[in-house]
């Protein structure tokens, strides 16, 4: 099996992340995450994360012995980097545009963790995508055969 350690740690942290947030209590309490309580729902967030991350896991076990898992992996990798911008927008309107951040303070760490893992996704996207080419996923060239001998 390839290595796909980029996309197992991207995999693991949106499973991480789904489990912090389904667990008992408020974790958007904290003033730092705020931001997120505006457009995330604690359970139904995290069972989402969880959710992405556990598929992202199967595709990137399964993306040697089924043709069509790299599909899933550069579905989860759109979805990852999509969720990480948003985190990233969501972040820099409040900051930057709203000022609702207390003076004094910087950026929250928050930003440069969220800003990492969208040019993460990015590039395991990348290499997802040349998986699936190079798997013939879409049967594309198997297609082509198929015409070029008729």
């Amino acid at each position: 099996m390839k290595t796909h350690a980029l996309e197992m740690m991207l995999a693991t942290l949106m499973v991480t992340c789904g489990i912090t947030l389904m667990w008992p209590g408020d974790t958007f309490l904290l003033p730092h995450y705020a931001v997120m309580k505006r457009w995330i729902n604690e359970p139904w967030g995290g069972f989402a994360l969880l959710i992405i991350g556990l598929v992202r896991w199967w595709a990137i076990l399964r993306s040697e012995q089924n043709r069509n898992a790299p599909i899933w992996r550069l579905v989860g990798c759109c979805i990852g980097s999509g969720y990480w911008l948003s985190l990233v927008f969501a972040i820099v309107i409040e900051v930057l545009i709203e000022r609702t951040h207390p003076d004094g303070l910087g950026p929250p760490l928050l930003l440069a963790v969220a800003a990492t893992a969208f040019v993460f996704e990015i590039f395991a996207g990348l290499r997802g995508g040349t998986d699936l080419f190079a798997q013939d996923s879409f049967r594309w060239r198997e297609k082509a055969w198929l015409r070029a001998r008729e």
